[in-house]
């Protein structure tokens, strides 16, 4: 959706600071979002609050990583933020100056140009820690060509009652909200079934 930002999660640029992959990142309540060319990647931290609160887990922080592939996606999307906070980040890690990331720049949102021929994917956010997304389809293009793929994950599964997709961790699942087609015109956005 089209909808006015929140400005709770900040887009930080890689400047050396993670694996060369990541183009992006992101915290939020839940832990850490990497954003990279062909799939955001998810860690996710529990606080266990000991054996009783899950069977097979150690007592305290745990943490599960799984991604959200877009198959057949174009390998070089061109990436373009919006919106510059004011606040720069540094990340001093080590000895070695050269190693460091200084002026590290975050952003309300971000686009990623031709993800797939004529559809960008928006990312935003719109509330406390919550990240939304958007696929924008561009007059002609076939949204059909938008493949994503859950990886890492325990299971999946689609809420029978909402329509929303869990992807099941090890302590519990991750919870997207079932998908809205609309069409933005002079009148706002008019649903589409």
């Amino acid at each position: 959706a089209l909808k006015k930002n929140a400005e709770t999660i900040q887009f930080i640029e890689n400047k050396g600071q993670w694996a060369p992959e990541v183009l992006y990142g992101f915290s939020t309540e839940a832990g850490q979002v990497y954003v990279q060319r062909d799939r955001l990647v998810f860690e996710i931290v529990h606080q266990s609050k000991g054996p009783e609160d899950a069977e097979d887990m150690d007592v305290g922080r745990v943490s599960h990583t799984f991604s959200m592939v877009f198959d057949g996606a174009n390998a070089k999307p061109t990436i373009q933020p919006a919106e510059a906070f004011v606040t720069t980040y540094n990340y001093f890690r080590g000895e070695d100056a050269s190693k460091w990331a200084t002026d590290v720049r975050a952003f309300k949102e971000l686009t990623l140009s031709e993800v797939y021929p004529g559809i960008a994917l928006r990312l935003y956010s719109e509330g406390k820690s919550t990240l939304e997304y958007d696929w924008l389809v561009a007059p002609g293009a076939d949204f059909g060509d938008v493949r994503m793929r859950i990886e890492d994950a325990n299971s999946v599964s689609v809420n029978t009652k909402n329509g929303s997709l869990d992807v099941n961790l090890r302590f519990g699942p991750v919870t997207f909200s079932p998908p809205h087609a609309y069409q933005v015109t002079d009148k706002g956005n008019e649903v589409i079934p």
